[in-house]
């Protein structure tokens, strides 16, 4: 029985949290879904508690931002470096994404740009198109967002496969690690309810109009997928 580990970065925002529940019930509902007899493990980060004995980690968002000089930050950038060490499959996705690329050589940025805040496109680049991570989910595909961070620099060994306005979307580092800075995680309903957040903290969406996103969330079912083969 394979085991994932889901690494939560933060204990999420109390008012959808509430509600939703938390990021890492979401990945692990789709994880569930793709298979029932995978053995989900989900660690408190933020806490310094470390995983082990797992086959591949799945990194969550946060409140954070990775080159925050905090103790568990620097904890999790250790242990990223250590499984790119052994060749572990990992998947990042926002602050996830983020701190990979950091950990491994890369630049984060607060992004001067402003907030990417609820649903927009990405350009598949042509090596993102052959990647496993985006099968069966249409190019037209709209994707959630909510963050501020950028990934400035992509590591040295790290291939860009997808992008837009507002920077890097998504990347791969050899066959087994990847970023995406979208939340293929969200439903319509919490990307809603993170907007709602935003706009109470007086950060507004360039586009306020959410479309619906029904196959973004197949990237982490690619990647269960690339864990079988």
């Amino acid at each position: 029985m394979k085991r994932v580990s889901i690494l939560k970065c933060g204990p999420g925002i109390d008012e959808i949290r509430n509600v939703y529940g938390h990021a890492s019930d979401w990945v692990a509902e789709i994880v569930s879904s793709y298979d029932n007899n995978i053995n989900i493990n989900v660690i408190n980060s933020y806490e310094c508690i470390q995983p082990d004995n797992d086959d591949a980690w799945i990194i969550t968002g946060s409140s954070s931002s990775c080159y925050e000089d905090k103790d568990w930050i620097v904890e999790l950038e250790f242990q990223i470096k250590r499984g790119y060490e052994v060749n572990k499959p990992i998947l990042g996705i926002c602050f996830g994404h983020q701190i990979i690329a950091q950990s491994l050589g890369g630049k984060v940025i607060k992004n001067p740009m402003g907030w990417e805040l609820g649903s927009n496109k990405i350009n598949i680049t042509d090596y993102g198109k052959k990647s496993e991570i985006f099968n069966s989910i249409p190019n037209n595909n709209d994707y959630y967002f909510s963050h501020q961070d950028t990934v400035l620099d992509l590591p040295r060994n790290a291939i860009e496969l997808a992008y837009n306005e507002m920077g890097n979307q998504a990347y791969c580092i050899g066959e087994k690690i990847f970023g995406v800075q979208f939340h293929p995680e969200f439903s319509f309903d919490v990307m809603e309810a993170y907007i709602k957040r935003r706009i109470s903290m007086g950060i507004f969406p360039k586009n306020p109009f959410i479309s619906s996103s029904n196959s973004s969330y197949f990237v982490i079912t690619n990647f269960l997928n690339i864990l079988d083969n």
